[in-house]
């Protein structure tokens, strides 16, 4: 019996981990996009004063 309830209480504590490891992952995944995000917004404005440079000569 304490046999069953150990196996249960891993496999318990194996969901967790596991549970954890999603949650991270779609962490780092909104990260990612976060980033792709921010680097989009700092390559337009790069493109903006190139543009604005062009104009201006």
């Amino acid at each position: 019996m304490f046999q069953f309830e150990k196996v249960k209480h891993d496999s318990v504590v194996i969901m967790s981990q596991f549970r954890k490891v999603e949650h991270d992952r779609l962490l780092i995944v909104s990260q990612i996009r976060k980033v792709k995000h921010d680097w989009h917004v700092i390559m337009s404005q790069f493109r903006k004063v190139k543009h604005d440079n062009g104009v201006g000569v």
